[in-house]
C-alpha cells in the first residue's frame, strides 16, 4: 500500500497524545499525524482559540505543508469530527488537495439538531464536572487535585464552548470522497443523527457501530484501528457497500 498520512483531531479536552497508542495497531504504511491544538500538550503555553474559524485556520496551517504531495486522510472524534468536517470544506474552498477519505467519529450529522441539547459550557462547575465524567474519557483524578482542576477546567469549558457554538448546516455541500462514520452503540444519538451523514458525500458512506459509549475509541481501540486500516487500504478509501456494521 502506498503511504498515506492520517491526520487525527482530538475530542474536547484531548490532546495529540491520545492517539499515540494507535501506532502499533495501524498499518505500517499509515503515517500517523496527531494534531496538537492550542492550549494543551506541547502547546500548553498558547492561548485558547477565541472561535471556530481561528481553530480551523490554525489546524490548516499545521497540515498545509504536508498535504501537497501524496494521499492523506482525516480522523476526528466528537469535537475532532467537527474539525475534520470544517477543515475539509475549507480545503475545498481554497482549492487545496482534498483528503482521500475522512472518518467522522462520535458526532451527529451536522445538519441534524440533537433532540435534547445540553449546553455544557454554561453549567455550574459541579454539574459540569459530573456531566463530563458521565460522558467518559476524562479520568476522575483530574478533578481531585486543585492544580489539575485549575488547568483542565478552563480548557474543557473552552473546547465545549467551541463545539457547541457550531451552527447547524442547512445547505448541505456533499464531499466528492468516501466518508466513514463510527459510533458507540450506547451513544445518545438517534437513527437519523447517525445515518444523516449519508447526505454529506456523493461517494460512499460506510457507517460502523461499535460496542461502548461515546468514548468507544478507547474501549474498542482494536476495532477502531482495524476499520481505519481497512478503509485506508482500499484504494478508493473505503468504497464498500453502504452498510451498518454491528
Amino acid at each position: 500500500m502506498k503511504e498515506v498520512k492520517l491526520f487525527c483531531f482530538p475530542y474536547a479536552g484531548g490532546s495529540a497524545v491520545l492517539y499515540n497508542s494507535w501506532k502499533n495497531l495501524l498499518d505500517p504504511a499509515i503515517l500517523l499525524r496527531p494534531i496538537e491544538l492550542a492550549g494543551r500538550g506541547s502547546r500548553i503555553a498558547e492561548p485558547f482559540y477565541a472561535n471556530i474559524p481561528e481553530m480551523i485556520t490554525d489546524v490548516y496551517n499545521q497540515i498545509r505543508p504536508e498535504i501537497q504531495n501524496g494521499p492523506y486522510a482525516f480522523f476526528g472524534h466528537s469535537m475532532g469530527a467537527m474539525i475534520a468536517y470544517k477543515l475539509a470544506h475549507l480545503l475545498r474552498r481554497l482549492g487545496s488537495p482534498e483528503p482521500a477519505c475522512v472518518m467522522f467519529s462520535g458526532r451527529s450529522a451536522p445538519h441534524i439538531m440533537r433532540d435534547e441539547r445540553k449546553n455544557y459550557a454554561l453549567m455550574e462547575d459541579e454539574v459540569f464536572q459530573k456531566e463530563v465524567l458521565e460522558l467518559g474519557g476524562t479520568p476522575a483524578e483530574l478533578f481531585m487535585y486543585p492544580e489539575l482542576v485549575n488547568y483542565y477546567m478552563p480548557l474543557l469549558r473552552n473546547d465545549f464552548m467551541l463545539a457547541e457554538e457550531t451552527p447547524m448546516t442547512e445547505d448541505i455541500e456533499p464531499f466528492n470522497f468516501n466518508i466513514t462514520i463510527l459510533f458507540g452503540a450506547e451513544e445518545d444519538l438517534n437513527w437519523e443523527q447517525r445515518t444523516g451523514w449519508q447526505a454529506h458525500t456523493n461517494k460512499k458512506c460506510n457507517i460502523h457501530v461499535l460496542n461502548g459509549g461515546h468514548f468507544f475509541i478507547h474501549t474498542a481501540m482494536k476495532e477502531v484501528t482495524t476499520i481505519i486500516n481497512d478503509t485506508i487500504r482500499d484504494e478508493r478509501c473505503g468504497a464498500m457497500a453502504n452498510r451498518y456494521v454491528r
